[in-house]
């Protein structure tokens, strides 16, 4: 089985996991996901670990079934939360820009940023 440099994952401020695509990758990486996931700082109250438009980098290990030796955890905006779309745009290519900062370590698998599970039907995240 082919073993990834690393892969983005979309989550939430919290970036325990969530449902959907994040929640398999939880699942997928196992205890030692969980337990990296567990140890990112706390950067706020109610423990937030990143703010919407940033991404987080666990790895390199060992992830169960998750073939990937890093994670990056990409935070991108809920669209509901806005009133147009400007500013929930901006936040979603911040949340890409973020997610590119490890760049050396050529990411093979992407997937689509907060594009449906926060009413994300067309914008940045098709762009890209």
């Amino acid at each position: 089985m082919m073993t990834f440099l690393a892969i983005v994952n979309a989550t939430n401020k919290g970036c325990l996991g969530s449902g959907g695509i994040d929640g398999a990758i939880s699942a997928a990486g196992g205890p030692s996901l969980l337990t990296e996931r567990q140890a990112l700082p706390i950067i706020g109250a109610r423990h937030k670990v990143q703010k919407t438009g940033s991404a987080a980098l666990t790895g390199p290990n060992s992830y169960g079934k998750l073939y990937a030796l890093h994670i990056i955890h990409a935070v991108g905006p809920n669209h509901a939360q806005f009133k147009n779309w400007i500013k929930g745009d901006e936040l979603l290519s911040l949340a890409y820009a973020s997610s590119q900062v490890w760049h050396a370590l050529r990411v093979h698998i992407w997937r689509q940023l907060h594009s449906a599970c926060f009413l994300w039907v067309y914008s940045v995240a098709q762009e890209v």
